[in-house]
């Protein structure tokens, strides 16, 4: 994966800011050369990171620029200056899948199977190269498309990690927090 020195502005035209984070802006990018390839770029504010934090990037950084899974978001490249580093991702217009999940009023088994597959997929793959998510979640899992029908993608691999032990011991609070969400507010979007 290509790594630069200076600001991606030489190579993308920024369009509109499309998300905002703790450390970070998302924008909504076109490349400057004929493919007008669209593009997220990810701009980190380094120095508002702790010592921690900015080894969790890297950590992200070199886990994602491994990876190539038509189920898990692409890192395509990273450019750097002194305060701030800019991952050029894949884009992704279809929203998160919690926000579609929540605007039906139930799935059939085909849905669920359709994305269930999808989502088994990526894991596998990442499972296949020792990665564990450690944070899987709908937040974390979004539509490539605006159509509830397109493909979801694993995205946000902040607290992702290689591990060389028995994946039984990696941390699950994410799943245990949704399982007890659905449990005391009597939801289950599986059935009507």
């Amino acid at each position: 994966m290509p790594s630069y020195q200076g600001h991606p502005f030489v190579r993308y035209r920024f369009i509109k800011k499309v998300g905002v984070g703790a450390f970070s802006h998302v924008y909504k990018a076109v490349s400057e050369d004929e493919d007008r390839h669209v593009v997220a770029v990810k701009e980190v504010n380094v120095t508002a990171l702790t010592k921690q934090q900015l080894s969790d990037l890297q950590s992200e950084i070199n886990i994602l620029s491994q990876l190539d899974h038509v189920s898990i978001v692409r890192l395509f490249c990273v450019y750097s200056i002194p305060d701030k580093i800019y991952l050029i991702m894949s884009y992704l217009k279809g929203g998160e899948l919690l926000n579609a999940i929540c605007k039906r009023e139930f799935y059939t088994e085909k849905d669920a199977r359709r994305l269930v597959l999808q989502i088994a997929s990526a894991l596998d793959y990442l499972h296949e190269r020792r990665v564990v998510h450690r944070d899987l979640k709908p937040e974390n899992l979004i539509l490539e498309t605006r159509s509830f029908y397109s493909r979801v993608l694993l995205v946000d691999f902040g607290f992702a990690m290689v591990s060389f032990t028995n994946f039984v011991d990696s941390d699950c609070t994410s799943i245990i927090v949704y399982i007890f969400i659905f449990i005391c507010c009597d939801m289950n979007p599986f059935f009507g």
